[in-house]
């Protein structure tokens, strides 16, 4: 039983030796010696340590060809989220019907109504594919926030009136006079 337990140990050490660089020659002449072994007993050990390096890199290979596709397949959830993102506020932009929404009348009856963006999320819907994709000028400042009783519902106004930027000075003052 040591015998099998030595001969494991050494197969372990020349593998060992082998991931870290060195050459055949240098195991034998560290090892031959302090083993008290033959060259053709030696070649053994080292045939049998690549052995078990390279299922140690195949192992390891695996792995990480395992760990990629994960992650490409995570990347691909996280498009299809972006583009799906990106479809509903489209739809929002255009004021088109994005959803529906269940409604619970006085009777108990549970109605489908369709859930049509307002003014102010089709505003806003805008500005943030805008800035998804890059623009760094989006219709509304950064401190404009459109609230829910802006224009296209009940009547109400956004907390600061809505102000549309121009490139130019002269871009500027046309969105200013209309």
């Amino acid at each position: 039983m040591s015998n099998t337990l030595e001969l494991y140990s050494r197969i372990s050490t020349v593998a060992g030796c082998l991931s870290r660089g060195m050459t055949t020659g240098e195991i034998k002449e560290t090892y031959m010696p302090r083993w008290g072994v033959s060259e053709r007993t030696i070649d053994r050990y080292i045939e049998l340590g690549k052995d078990k390096v390279m299922h140690s890199i195949r192992k390891t290979d695996a792995l990480i060809e395992t760990m990629r596709a994960q992650a490409v397949s995570q990347s691909v959830e996280q498009l299809l989220s972006n583009l799906e993102i990106q479809a509903l506020l489209c739809s929002w932009a255009k004021g088109e019907q994005a959803r529906e929404r269940k409604v619970q009348t006085s009777k108990g009856e549970i109605m489908t109504l369709p859930d049509v963006p307002t003014f102010s999320q089709s505003i806003q819907a805008v500005n943030s594919l805008l800035k998804m994709r890059g623009e760094t000028r989006g219709w509304l400042s950064d401190d404009e926030q459109l609230t829910p009783g802006s224009p296209g519902e009940d009547g109400g106004q956004p907390e600061k009136p809505l102000q549309l930027k121009g490139e130019t000075p002269e871009e500027q003052e046309l969105l200013d006079n209309t």
